[in-house]
């Protein structure tokens, strides 16, 4: 007998019973249908900075959910200052790990409709490829701090000659590709 018919000779019986059968049997169909599924959330904020206390600027943060699988992002902005909504009732770790800092790991634990202020002072690391002339402007991109093909290719130069390291040259090619100013 296949799943429709015995579906259909259950749901006959069923109905055979009578109104009060039919309806006992229907409920649970429509009280197990969730009216609000959204996950409670809570917001984490606060300041990335270096050992003087300056802002770091558009640095990336990753906020990785103990089952690992799930991971958010976000940016700091202009002034170092980052906020971000997030699924609440867990503890999350929020990771940095870029060219510009040693990287950076702590722990934060979200509460629904909590406001968590997670300052994050980091180390500025030494660049993995040669020193540039300017601080604020990155190797390999123009005078806007973006990526183009000609530094794209400087760099794989770079590291052919072994000038800088894989990770450095990753970083470049996700700027060339996403074309964002990384100043």
């Amino acid at each position: 007998m296949s799943d429709q018919q015995f579906e259909r000779r259950h749901i006959l019986k069923v109905a055979g019973v009578g109104l009060i059968g039919f309806a006992a049997v229907a409920q649970p169909t429509t009280a197990g249908v969730a009216e609000d599924t959204d996950p409670e959330t809570g917001t984490i904020r606060g300041t990335a900075t270096d050992t003087d206390g300056d802002p770091i600027k558009k640095i990336e943060l990753e906020f990785m959910h103990p089952d690992g699988g799930t991971e958010t992002t976000t940016t700091t902005d202009e002034n170092g200052e980052y906020t971000i909504e997030i699924a609440a009732g867990t503890t999350y770790e929020i990771t940095v790990d870029e060219w510009r800092v040693e990287p950076f790991t702590t722990e934060v634990a979200v509460e629904p409709d909590q406001t968590h202020t997670v300052d994050i002072q980091l180390t500025l690391d030494e660049p993995a490829w040669p020193p540039y002339d300017s601080p604020d402007q990155p190797p390999y991109t123009n005078d806007d701090g973006v990526v183009e093909t000609d530094g794209l290719r400087d760099a794989i130069d770079d590291w052919r000659r072994d000038e800088i390291e894989t990770d450095a040259l990753r970083e470049v090619i996700d700027a060339w590709r996403s074309g964002e100013s990384l100043t």
